[in-house]
């Protein structure tokens, strides 16, 4: 089979996003430190690869008559499989510890959070899950605010507003995305703190979108700057850096995930070489199981001392999640999109034209 032609970059710096981000979650084992203390800042590059990737593929198509509805369908069929996935993993954690009479949330609480995150909705209310909308598995919260950015954006797309409307409300979302870090640091979003977090991530999408047919790198010095193992160690600074405090927060955001992003972009389509391919593809998988798989290994060897070091318990959730993203990526994501698709728009999923470039975008958009 020949190779694909895609954006093979970008399929690579998705999965090196994907692993910051389950090295920055590290820090659920007991004794343990996060071994990428900026690696939540990767949710930033994945809604700006997100927000180019989709208005890539369907910014033409919604121009050309593909409802919102249609629009909506495809994206469900993209995104809720694999979060399915992650999900029911929390949603078991959740009811085990339940059952085994652990302290805090009781069982009515749990049922109703189970209840709500199986559908991608937030338990947005006071309780005992420490404030998460998706007790059952934190990290979905990016992917309910990236359909919801979706759909905000392909609406726009539909209003026919001019492109000068899009960069107001980018620059807009910036400032008071800048402003909150700057008093409150980079914050996750929950019930307690949305204003800061839904302008960082409006800002990051749109910023991704409005990069369509705008920037590149010009050929005379694309060379090294393009080049995947640069971007890679680029993008790995940014996520894996010890630095604390606002500065670098701001620098990453503002500075270098944008600029790693251009010049992703600027690579082109390419052929996709093997390494790049196998990230691409555990990448969202991998990002939607690890923090479940995580917090039963870690829950386990608390109730079940086994004198495991902690260095073996993250070896050993770091492979479980591995193996578990390639049997999703491997044999459950694209069947489970084809059934999906059949009860949805009774066809099986429509073949995008370009790579996919967020953590939950891929050619079949």
């Amino acid at each position: 089979m020949k190779p694909k032609i895609r954006y093979a970059t970008l399929d690579g710096l998705r999965g090196v996003a994907a692993i910051c981000v389950v090295l920055h979650h590290t820090n659920i084992y007991r004794d343990s430190a996060a071994l990428a203390p900026r690696g939540a800042l990767a949710v930033d590059f994945f809604l700006m690869l997100s927000g180019f990737v989709i208005a890539k593929t369907y910014q033409e198509r919604l121009h050309s008559g593909l409802s919102l509805a249609s629009f909506a369908k495809r994206r469900l069929i993209r995104l809720y499989p694999v979060a399915l996935v992650g999900l029911l993993f929390g949603v078991f954690k959740l009811v085990s510890e339940s059952a085994l009479g652990y302290e805090g949330p009781n069982l009515t609480q749990v049922i109703i959070a189970c209840g709500l995150n199986i559908f991608l909705l937030p338990y947005w209310a006071a309780s005992p899950f420490r404030g998460e909308m998706f007790p059952t598995n934190p990290p979905i919260w990016s992917l309910f605010a990236e359909l919801g950015l979706n759909f905000g954006w392909a609406a726009f797309e539909k209003s026919n507003l001019k492109r000068s409307a899009l960069l107001a409300i980018v620059a807009f979302s910036g400032a008071a995305s800048g402003s909150c870090i700057c008093r409150n640091g980079v914050e996750t979003l929950s019930y307690s703190a949305v204003l800061g977090p839904c302008a960082r991530i409006a800002f990051a999408f749109l910023l991704g979108a409005s990069l369509v047919g705008r920037w590149n790198v010009s050929p005379r010095i694309r060379g090294l700057f393009v080049h995947p193992l640069f971007l890679s160690a680029l993008l790995s600074l940014a996520l894996l850096n010890q630095a604390t405090g606002v500065v670098w927060d701001i620098l990453a955001i503002y500075i270098l995930l944008p600029a790693v992003l251009v010049c992703g972009i600027s690579a082109g389509l390419e052929r996709e070489g093997p390494i790049q391919k196998f990230l691409g593809d555990i990448s969202y998988p991998l990002y939607a199981v690890h923090f479940p798989i995580f917090l039963l290994i870690s829950g386990f060897l608390h109730r079940f001392p086994l004198n495991v070091g902690v260095r073996l318990a993250i070896a050993l959730g770091m492979m479980i999640s591995f193996a578990t993203a390639v049997v999703i990526s491997r044999y459950l994501d694209g069947p489970m999109r084809s059934l999906l698709s059949k009860i949805l728009i009774r066809e099986n999923p429509p073949i995008g034209i370009v790579a996919p470039a967020s953590i939950a975008t891929s050619a079949n958009d």
